[in-house]
C-alpha cells in the first residue's frame, strides 16, 4: 500500500456538512481534528485546508506543515490554542521535506504555537507509539532550539493538547511533572548534563 498525501483525495470544504451537522439526540458533540496543510504548496486547494479548517473549528490540525508559509495564520493558531499535530516521519516519508533538519518545527515552536508529535498515521505505517518521532524531534530542535527544554515543552503541548475532560487532564499533567522531577533529581544526582 502506497502512502496518500492529502492532496489526492477530496478538500475539506467537501465534507462541510457532515462537519457542521448536529450530534445525534443525547450524545455530546465531539471536537474536530481536521487534517489540514499536508503540502508544500501554497495557495493550493490542499494548502486552502488550513483556512477551512480553522473556520470549521478544529481543535487541532493534523500536519500543518503549509502553515510555515502563513504567518498570519500561525498568529490565529496561537491566539486560539490550536494544536498542530507535527509528523516528522511522515512528512520526510511523503517528500514535504528532503532533510528534516530544514522541517518547520523549530520555526512553530520559536513561535510559541502548541506543537505536538504525531505518527501520522500509525495503522499505515506500522508504526507502535511515537518514540522514533521523539528521537528525530531531538535531533531536530537540538540544533536550532534549546535540546531538552524544547521536548519538555512538546511533552506538556501533548497532554495540554490531549481531548480530555479537564480533570483527566490535571491528573495526567501531575503524573507527568512528578515523572519529570524524579528523571530530573536522578540527572542531578549522577552528575549529569545540566537541564
Amino acid at each position: 500500500m502506497v502512502p496518500v498525501q492529502e492532496g489526492k483525495g477530496r478538500p475539506l470544504i467537501d465534507f462541510v456538512d457532515t462537519f457542521t451537522s448536529p450530534s445525534p439526540p443525547g450524545m455530546a458533540p465531539l471536537p474536530l481534528v481536521l487534517h489540514a496543510g499536508e503540502t508544500k504548496g501554497a495557495g493550493t486547494a490542499t494548502d486552502g485546508n488550513l483556512y477551512d479548517a480553522l473556520l470549521l473549528g478544529t481543535a487541532r490540525i493534523g500536519h500543518g506543515f503549509s502553515l510555515r508559509s502563513h504567518p498570519a495564520l500561525r498568529q490565529h493558531i496561537k491566539a486560539h490554542n490550536i494544536g498542530v499535530e507535527v509528523c516528522l516521519i511522515s512528512n520526510q516519508v511523503l517528500g514535504l521535506v528532503d532533510d528534516v533538519r530544514n522541517h518547520p518545527l523549530p520555526l512553530f515552536l520559536s513561535e510559541g504555537l502548541p506543537g505536538v508529535l504525531s505518527s501520522d498515521d500509525p495503522g499505515f505505517w506500522g508504526a507502535e507509539g511515537v518514540a522514533y518521532d521523539w528521537v528525530l524531534a531531538f535531533m531536530v530542535v537540538d540544533e536550532t532550539c534549546s535540546g531538552l527544554a524544547t521536548l519538555k515543552q512538546l511533552a506538556l503541548n501533548s497532554i495540554e493538547q490531549a481531548l480530555l475532560e479537564p480533570a483527566e487532564r490535571d491528573v495526567l499533567l501531575g503524573t507527568w511533572r512528578d515523572r519529570w522531577g524524579a528523571y530530573v533529581s536522578k540527572v542531578v544526582a549522577s552528575n549529569g548534563p545540566g537541564i
